[in-house]
């Protein structure tokens, strides 16, 4: 709970562990003792939508005689912000084979065909923030 003077027409939150991803928000009047009543909660982060990675390119290398695929993306967000990352997830089938997570400082990721990527490895890259998964 916060307590802002009728003065003041803002606040500020930081998005940390104390207020994860998925935090919402109420208003409420005070006058002395008095209490008005609450707003319907609203989200507080998550109105910003965190869509899937764009321009996606991959291009394939020979590196140390191994074929060598790289992945570049951008944001599709227009802001940046400390905990926003990209999680790629390499596949199998069904089955999830590598996962790993890039602060939104990187936005290339490349690893080698061998164990345990084979030719039909397939990949994805999803926008995070803190725990919270966005679009794929």
């Amino acid at each position: 709970s916060k307590k802002v003077p009728l003065s003041e027409k803002f606040t500020g939150f930081t998005l940390d562990g104390d207020l994860p991803w998925n935090t919402q928000f109420t208003l409420q009047t005070f006058a002395k003792e008095s209490k008005g009543e609450k707003t319907e909660a609203e989200d507080l982060f998550s109105k910003i939508d965190l869509s899937a990675p764009v321009d996606i390119e991959v291009d394939y290398l020979v590196i140390d005689d191994n074929l060598t695929v790289e992945i570049r993306w951008a944001y599709s967000l227009h802001e940046m912000f400390s905990g926003l990352s990209t999680v790629i997830d390499l596949w199998e089938d069904d089955t999830i084979i590598s996962t790993t997570n890039l602060p939104h400082s990187e936005n290339s990721f490349s690893f080698a065909l061998g164990h345990p990527v084979t030719w039909n490895t397939m990949f994805t890259l999803q926008t995070t923030a803190r725990e919270y998964k966005g679009a794929q």
